[in-house]
């Protein structure tokens, strides 16, 4: 996410209650987080890189790359995903 424009629309594939879901955003402008900080470039979504600390805490295979959903906001975008 990182590496894409502010503004540009995205399409997000994830995982839920064993479902393969998609749903699309347009990301926000980035504010100043270091790296592996929390993130809401996506409404409603507060992001974690999942960075080999992260990884290692919830026992995640450290060839997984990727983020980490931390929460979501009700009423948002995210939530109805």
């Amino acid at each position: 996410i990182g590496t894409l424009e502010i503004g540009q629309k995205i399409s997000l594939s994830y995982e839920r209650d064993g479902e393969n879901k998609q749903a699309s955003f347009i990301l926000k402008g980035e504010k100043e987080n270091p790296k592996g900080a929390q993130s809401d470039l996506i409404d409603g979504l507060s992001l974690r890189n999942l960075d080999p600390r992260l990884k290692d805490r919830l026992q995640i295979p450290k060839d997984v790359n990727g983020v980490l959903v931390d929460s979501v906001k009700e009423k948002s975008k995210g939530k109805n995903s």
